[in-house]
């Protein structure tokens, strides 16, 4: 069977349902198109935006496993190779910096030089995501029906992220959105690219991690 008919009859349900005259669907611009199957990414682009329209930060596929994280300004920030169960972290001069692992419980994130474990992420009981730094926490990610609510260790309130019809919206403590996407990537991959007080590398690597393996068991 074609893998692109599912997409083509999804895309020609929704036309139905939206309009009397079906028109050819207009170009998402935070997906270009699907991405091979077995890849694990379903975009070729992936945008963080800004209450403004500027883009925050921007994920972008180079080829059918490497991705680069860019900041605003287009300042490149990591590349990562993603394989089955290990995705390499690579610095921007092209130096492999570390990589995240997929075990049986959880994702660790390790450093290269020293080889230390810096990051891990797994999933509690209840289904809220825990996030730690050498053994200790950091984050929990608080499964909610609307999406997550992101506390740190003392359960302090720093922000939601919240799936929208359109989109995904990331709200700070006072309920403000500060940052938005379109992208086809999951509510709990987007609450890890926006925790704070992680290098942008790390958040990427969780973020991509999620996106490519779904959540830990």
């Amino acid at each position: 069977m074609n893998s692109r008919l599912p997409i083509v009859l999804c895309g020609a349900l929704t036309l139905i349902l939206a309009c009397t005259t079906p028109t050819a669907p207009a170009p998402t611009p935070e997906v270009r198109g699907p991405r091979p199957p077995g890849s694990g990414l379903l975009f070729d682009e992936a945008k963080l935006t800004a209450p403004s329209g500027e883009t925050a930060m921007e994920f972008v596929v180079k080829e059918d496993d490497i991705v680069t994280l860019y900041r605003d300004g287009g300042e490149r920030i990591a590349s990562y190779t993603v394989a089955k169960d290990r995705i390499v972290i690579s610095t921007v001069r092209g130096v492999t910096n570390g990589a995240i692992v997929r075990g049986p419980d959880a994702f660790t994130l390790t450093t290269s030089n020293p080889q230390t474990t810096t990051i891990e992420l797994s999933r509690e009981p209840d289904g809220d995501l825990r996030i730690d730094r050498a053994g200790e926490r950091l984050f929990d990610l608080k499964h909610r029906d609307y999406g997550y609510k992101v506390v740190d260790a003392r359960g302090v309130d720093l922000g939601r992220v919240r799936t929208g019809s359109t989109s995904i919206k990331i709200r700070d403590q006072n309920r403000v959105i500060v940052r938005e996407t379109k992208a086809p990537i999951s509510t709990a991959a987007v609450a890890c690219w926006v925790l704070p007080h992680l290098e942008l590398y790390e958040a990427g690597a969780l973020t991509l991690a999620v996106t490519v393996w779904g959540l830990p068991d």
